[in-house]
């Protein structure tokens, strides 16, 4: 396992966890990677004040209408958008949509981190109301 450094550990919501005596909680490695990665698919495009090029377009797909053409764009996006951190294995990027309905699209991105055999899996559902990312259980 790589040297990746360490982070603050994030929920859910993309908050910072707290210990009960106040302290921030950490994440580090290749851990750290993955919630990079997340926060990345969850992050719109050219909003993060510090790099305009960090970031998703996949909010501009919650309002559009489900169609085969926008779900392989959406495909494209999470692989486009996870390549861009040069950390991961480029050539192991995968996305699957999983399931669809009017509302909501279900797809399943996996992932290599550089220097790790650790197959990583993110869930992502993306519907009219909520838009998450969360690491799959092995």
């Amino acid at each position: 396992m790589n040297d990746y450094g360490q982070d603050i550990l994030l929920d859910r919501e993309l908050q910072p966890l707290v210990a009960a005596n106040g302290e921030l909680l950490l994440t580090r490695d290749n851990y750290a990677v993955v919630q990079d990665v997340i926060f990345r698919l969850r992050t719109l495009i050219e909003t993060l004040f510090y790099d305009l090029s960090f970031g998703s377009k996949l909010f501009l797909y919650i309002k559009s209408e489900n169609t085969h053409d926008n779900r392989m764009q959406m495909k494209s996006e999470v692989v486009r958008t996870i390549k861009k951190d040069t950390r991961i294995e480029q050539s192991s990027v995968v996305c699957t949509v999983d399931s669809y309905d009017d509302d909501t699209i279900e797809m399943t991105a996996s992932l290599l981190i550089s220097g790790d055999s650790t197959v990583y899996s993110l869930l992502i559902s993306l519907g009219q109301e909520d838009f998450s990312v969360l690491v799959k259980d092995r």
